[in-house]
């Protein structure tokens, strides 16, 4: 089918709106190739006369980055549901438990690790929040014959993926709306690029058109884009000149470098602020390849397919340059400076030794020199006329150097506000004592809580917030159609399928089913900034000492609600203890001690005096079916027990069997006769036979 006029000219607004956002971010990521050189280690070698001087990569830029990402590694965005006096009492940590579920489906720290990475080195980091539902066609396995390994198939389309989604968008990927702002709200519109091979992206996207073939072959856009993300570095011959042979390009756009025909851009412009032509501020239009497969019309809109009507994309920026600006600058260009002093300086020092040690030969300094041949290598001759030459010895490092070093390292520390030392590691030099590294890790950690400001503005005020509208698009009307039976006459069902979500308690997870009163009304939440930027294993092993022992007495006298038994977890957490690991297994020692029960009844040394061990059965604490159900599997299969002994034994299974259902009671009414069934433990109660507890209350002395 052609492409009409009013497509033709929607299309090129939208590549008109792609030229002016690549115009404009272009500013920005004109340095971007300079930053990926440096974090990738690449070393400009030298070539000719100039190729005996060293060429050393700047690691403090990739070690600076590698800490601030290690600062975070471990957070966890764990939003704080808000519960409203009008919510049942399960609503808020129901919800918090969806969140986390999700999260978990979707591998959001891992998409938040290179979101993370992105905004550390290039100064701006993008994700995406929508919904992702991943559908594709299998052969299922229908019969197999073990003894022949022959197979017989069938057709069944899978669900892969059927939830909502963060996921990080490369930096290099996206256009921003020229005149966006450093809040995230002021963006009109955007443009994200997304890269596939064109058999793939058929899969996807042939719905949306008539003939796939209609597409062009042509990568316009994206081979702007990789242009800006390409730089070659030349090899200097020592002349000054530049050697052809020796520049070699660098890609640092990760889809390839040489396109060919089987790959497209699929082009996905998002707007919220500019009239389309079909008279809102709403769209959500795809371009594949410049060919315009979904475009806004006047007489068929193509809106933002969420509730919310926002972009589903959020910004994380380092450091923002001001509120004007859109893009923000990173970790490796705040450092630049400082990187490149370091690096000249090293460089220079590994030149000095080199020449010290190998030393060039010089003449008497009354002989005439030929200043052409005054060249200072290694092992150099200079040929001079008169005189024998000797050679000249160059002093190696001083003390003055290695001093200026540490200043330069000083310098990049404190432009950058971030020392390896904030994670508790010593690092070369003067040893520090713990309260001195405890002051630089306070000093350091305040420069990452203005990022870790900006990360949790930007995932609670979007992301979370996205994704919690996604829940309430697709979760909140949970009726579908079931397919028709040969049962059923051709009639349908309908019937309710609620979403599930799974909640870990421990080492066990269960399941829960949404309810519709979960979206009801407004979801507020917030998140802990600690979660965000968690302390060193050692400040939370002592946080959590200090409020157990300054909170028990206040728990046990009343006076603050909080749970000893979580706190105490806590703390077992906080010194890398899984707490589930120290509970006994009740269930364990309730068939072992039915084991050695057996044991003791069985052998006639030990029979006899059973009665007087155990004369009301087993202890209450070791009573539990799996108890019972071990007696007998024991029992069955013991072909050499006495009769007098089996007698024996089944009279205790019986008095085992009454204990259990009193216990069981007990369990079901735990405040009966003012006793719960901990009470009774280790009271004197054995076999079901409850001995009354001893009072505390000492009896009134008579009055003499």
């Amino acid at each position: 089918m052609p492409i009409t006029p009013e497509q033709r000219k929607r299309t090129n607004t939208i590549l008109k709106r792609a030229e002016d956002m690549n115009r404009a971010k272009s500013i920005y990521s004109r340095n971007w190739f300079t930053y990926e050189k440096i974090w990738k280690l690449i070393e400009e070698k030298r070539s000719g006369e100039d190729e005996w001087r060293a060429s050393l990569p700047d690691t403090w830029s990739f070690a600076t980055i590698k800490t601030a990402q290690s600062a975070f590694v471990d957070s966890k965005v764990i939003p704080v549901v808000i519960r409203h006096p009008d919510d049942p009492k399960s609503k808020a940590e129901d919800l918090q438990n969806l969140y986390v579920d999700i999260a978990n489906k979707g591998n959001l720290d891992n998409e938040l690790y290179f979101l993370r990475l992105d905004a550390f080195k290039l100064g701006n980091g993008y994700g995406k929040t929508i919904y992702v539902k991943d559908k594709r066609f299998v052969w299922e396995i229908d019969k197999f014959d073990p003894q022949t390994n022959e197979f017989k198939w069938k057709k069944k389309e899978i669900n892969e993926f059927d939830d909502p989604k963060t996921l990080r968008v490369s930096p290099y990927l996206i256009l921003i709306d020229d005149l966006a702002r450093a809040d995230w709200n002021t963006v009109r519109d955007l443009i994200e690029v997304e890269v596939m091979g064109r058999d793939e992206a058929e899969a996807k996207y042939g719905h949306l058109v008539d003939d796939f073939d209609l597409i062009p072959q042509t990568t316009s856009l994206l081979d702007q884009l990789k242009a800006s993300a390409t730089t070659q570095i030349a090899e200097t011959n020592g002349t000054g000149l530049q050697d052809e042979d020796s520049l070699r390009s660098y890609q640092f756009f990760a889809p390839g470098f040489d396109w060919s025909n089987e790959v497209v851009e699929i082009l996905h412009y998002w707007n919220k602020g500019i009239k389309t032509p079909s008279g809102c501020l709403d769209s959500n239009e795809i371009l594949i390849n410049g060919y315009p497969v979904k475009v806004d019309l006047k007489k068929k809109p193509s809106p933002i397919p969420y509730i919310h009507k926002q972009l589903p994309y959020f910004h994380i920026p380092y450091s923002p340059y001001s509120g004007d600006e859109h893009h923000a600058a990173g970790i490796i260009e705040i450092g630049l400076a400082e990187a490149k002093a370091i690096k000249r300086h090293r460089e220079m020092m590994s030149d000095r030794q080199k020449i010290s040690l190998f030393s060039p030969a010089f003449s008497d300094v009354n002989d005439e020199i030929d200043q052409r041949q005054l060249k200072l290598k290694p092992f150099s001759i200079i040929r001079t006329k008169g005189g024998v030459p000797k050679q000249f010895q160059i002093p190696g490092l001083t003390t003055a150097d290695l001093l200026l070093q540490d200043r330069y390292e000083a310098s990049f520390k404190r432009a950058t506000g971030i020392d390896e030392r904030i994670l508790g590691l010593e690092s070369a030099g003067p040893r520090l004592t713990a309260t001195e590294v405890s002051f630089l890790r306070e000093a350091a950690m305040k420069r990452l809580k203005e990022f870790a400001f900006l990360y949790k503005n930007s995932l609670l005020h979007h992301e979370i917030k996205l994704k919690f509208s996604i829940f309430k698009q697709y979760f909140s009307s949970p009726f579908s159609r079931e397919s028709k039976t040969k049962d059923d006459k051709g009639t349908r069902i309908l019937k309710n399928k609620f979403k599930e979500f799974k909640i870990k308690s421990g080492n066990t997870y269960t399941k829960k089913e949404l309810t519709p009163n979960f979206f009801e009304g407004e979801v507020d939440v917030d998140l802990d900034l600690q979660i965000l930027l968690p302390m060193t294993q050692a400040q939370m092993a002592t946080m959590w000492s200090q409020i157990l022992r300054d909170s028990v007495p206040f728990i046990q006298a009343g006076v603050i609600d909080i749970s000893l038994k979580k706190t105490f977890e806590k703390y077992l957490e906080a010194l890398g203890v899984n707490p589930n690991s120290l509970k006994e297994d009740k269930e364990a020692l309730s068939v072992e001690m039915a084991g050695t029960e057996h044991n003791l009844f069985a052998d006639e040394n030990t029979a006899k005096n059973m009665k007087t061990v155990l004369p009301n059965g087993t202890p209450i604490t070791y009573l539990s079916p799996a108890h019972l159900l071990k007696h007998e599997e024991l029992l069955d299969g013991d072909i050499h027990i006495g009769d007098s002994e089996k007698a024996r034994l089944l009279e205790h299974i019986k008095l085992d069997i009454i204990g259990l259902k009193q216990l069981q009671v007990q369990q079901s009414q735990p405040n009966l006769g003012g006793l719960t069934p901990q009470a009774l433990q280790g009271v004197g109660g054995v076999g079901g036979i409850v001995q009354p507890a001893q009072s505390s209350i000492p009896a009134e002395q008579p009055t003499i």
